[in-house]
């Protein structure tokens, strides 16, 4: 009996321990950050960081908000945006607390967003932040912001809120098409970390937005193109054409269209498979790669009656491999020029032929400018997506 009652006593004080938060904070005194922008602003020699977020208060209904100043602005019942400032990123945060009683919780992120002017010098110190602040999301999704205007202050167009617009976008968007790539927080520490391999993020852009009347009410936001790193230090851009061979050659291509004259006039094909091999090749002491990709989709429009003979669909097939080989070279060779390894040649040498990147690693960089890409395609026209005869006979 003594027994019974000692393991009741002892599962009623393991129930008290583990009741309640594992913190002193309690979730109702938090601001939900659901989207931030890390930013620099001031002169070379007296900058400092610049930290926008958009938050939610728990038990409360999200609508979309506008923008808050420096001392913060509650927009709706349950949604901020706010700015802070500060010398590193935790003070910034901090001095939220002088005009406000909920602190930032950045456990729910699902956009993290880098200004162009910060990763043009300060990614590091940020990347460093996010990578040891406890409850980090490693899944948060990154993109760089392209211009001078706020992400945050943003109007959303088809969603409810800014963050669930771009979401939305990031992780629906990319399966339509391939002018970006949605990129995670822990592909994107990853590659920064991975010897011979460079990050990537998408880009976001801002759009005037307008009413019925043509009336300017706002900027939206569009994601299109892709960011390239050099270690730490943004590169350059790649736009929407480039980005599509950028993920060809990367094996993350899903299905988009892409049109070309045919013997005077227009076709469209959108590939919906694309198979990429990549090879080594020694030659002399030097190294080249070659890769090695087909396509295959469906004709999807012709201006121009057709009979559809193996003559005309092999000379077909043969331009768009073309359009799409030159594509290729284009992107590999905007790479090359911004010394951004992005696509993981080095990486790819590494695993392939150590001898060979253990002598040219320590320089890699400059190294990679120089090497011999070489790409051939091949295209395969499926099917169409034609459900009647042309209207105009072929002649």
């Amino acid at each position: 009996m003594d027994k019974k009652i000692g393991l009741q006593v002892l599962i009623l004080i393991m129930s008290l321990i583990l009741g309640g938060c594992w913190d002193r904070r309690e979730p109702e005194n938090m601001l939900v950050v659901n989207s931030i922008l890390f930013d620099r602003t001031g002169t070379e020699n007296n900058s400092q960081y610049k930290v926008s977020f958009n938050a939610s208060k728990p038990g409360t209904e999200e609508t979309q908000a506008g923008t808050g100043g420096e001392t913060g602005g509650q927009q709706g019942p349950g949604r901020w945006i706010t700015t802070c400032y500060g010398n590193t990123v935790e003070e910034a945060l901090s001095r939220l607390s002088s005009y406000s009683t909920r602190y930032p919780y950045l456990g729910h992120m699902r956009i993290i967003a880098f200004s162009e002017e910060l990763v043009r010098g300060y990614l590091h110190e940020t990347i460093d932040y996010l990578a040891r602040k406890q409850n980090i999301r490693f899944r948060s999704y990154v993109v760089v912001t392209k211009g001078k205007d706020t992400l945050l202050s943003s109007e959303a167009r088809y969603e409810e809120t800014l963050s669930e617009e771009l979401h939305s976008i990031l992780e629906l968007g990319s399966r339509e098409g391939d002018s970006f790539h949605s990129n995670d927080l822990n592909h994107f520490m990853q590659d920064l970390l991975a010897e011979g391999k460079d990050p990537w993020a998408p880009v976001v852009k801002f759009a005037a937005s307008a009413d019925e009347n043509e009336a300017t009410t706002g900027t939206s936001v569009m994601v299109e193109g892709t960011a390239l790193f050099k270690g730490e230090m943004l590169a350059g851009f790649l736009n929407a054409e480039e980005t599509r061979g950028f993920l060809m050659l990367k094996g993350l291509a899903r299905k988009d269209s892409i049109s070309v004259s045919y013997d005077g006039k227009k076709a469209s094909f959108r590939y919906h498979q694309v198979n990429v091999k990549r090879e080594p090749v020694s030659e002399g002491g030097n190294i080249r790669i070659d890769y090695r990709v087909s396509c295959k989709g469906f004709l999807q429009e012709m201006t121009f009656g057709t009979s559809f003979s193996e003559e005309a669909m092999a000379g077909l097939e043969k331009t768009i491999a073309g359009r799409i080989e030159h594509n290729l070279t284009e992107t590999i060779q905007k790479c090359q020029r911004l010394k951004s390894d992005a696509l993981g040649i080095g990486r790819f040498i590494h695993a392939t032929n150590p001898k060979f990147w253990n002598q040219y690693s320590h320089d890699w960089s400059e190294i990679f400018p120089e090497i011999e890409i070489g790409v051939k395609v091949d295209v395969e026209i499926t099917g169409t997506d034609f459900g009647y005869r042309p209207v105009k006979p072929s002649e």
